[in-house]
């Protein structure tokens, strides 16, 4: 079970330094920034320990701020199964999120790493993309520009990795958004193209898991 602890404001803080999304929250302004680290949870996994299952229904985005994360594509850790590690700074948890569904892999703490350290947020900061009293419109835009950039990322290894597969040419049919920034229209433009890259990993796992 993962351990909730007690960090440092200032330890923290230089974790986060190496997040990019909390970057640009620290941009938009030190409120946003100290709403969100107020509503964290930072949790310590053991090595070896299970963070996520797959088909886990659970409302968390983590960051990873310390060690690093195996990905496996099936239910249990088993070595033949493992698919993917998540390095210091980046996320998961996202596209379960967006498109409402369970977790797609099972995630677990590198057996060779001393310390693997975690922070956790409700996705529900997310999720309502017109109420912006408590999470402005700037962190959300944020948090969504995140997840298509990394989705795309993804999609990008699985083309060069697979160049024969048919789900190759899917990618250049998700739009980039072209139309005015930093509005609420591109708020809701990027969670539409995050859920259509988020359909797209999924369709790309299945190909990879046959």
């Amino acid at each position: 079970m993962l351990i909730e602890i007690d960090m440092d404001d200032d330890q923290l803080r230089r974790l986060l330094m190496g997040v990019s999304f909390f970057n640009e929250v620290k941009k938009l302004g030190e409120e946003q920034y100290q709403i969100l680290l107020s509503l964290a949870r930072i949790y310590k996994a053991s090595p070896g320990e299970v963070v996520i299952y797959k088909g886990d229904i659970d409302s968390s985005i983590y960051f990873l701020l310390k060690g690093q994360l195996e990905v496996y594509s099936g239910e249990a850790v088993k070595p033949e199964e493992k698919v993917n590690y998540i390095s210091p700074g980046e996320s998961f948890g996202t596209f379960a999120m967006i498109n409402n569904d369970e977790r797609a892999a099972t995630i677990a703490a590198d057996e060779n790493c001393h310390e693997v350290i975690l922070l956790s947020l409700n996705s529900e900061l997310f999720g309502d993309l017109f109420n912006h009293e408590l999470v402005s419109l700037g962190v959300k835009l944020a948090f969504y520009r995140m997840a298509c950039h990394s989705a795309r990322w993804k999609l990008e290894m699985y083309r060069m990795s697979h160049p024969d597969s048919p789900l190759v040419t899917k990618l250049k049919d998700i739009k980039l958004y072209t139309g005015v920034k930093d509005c609420q229209e591109e708020l809701e433009a990027l969670r539409e193209q995050a859920q259509a890259l988020s359909e797209l990993l999924n369709a790309w796992n299945q190909y990879l898991n046959k």
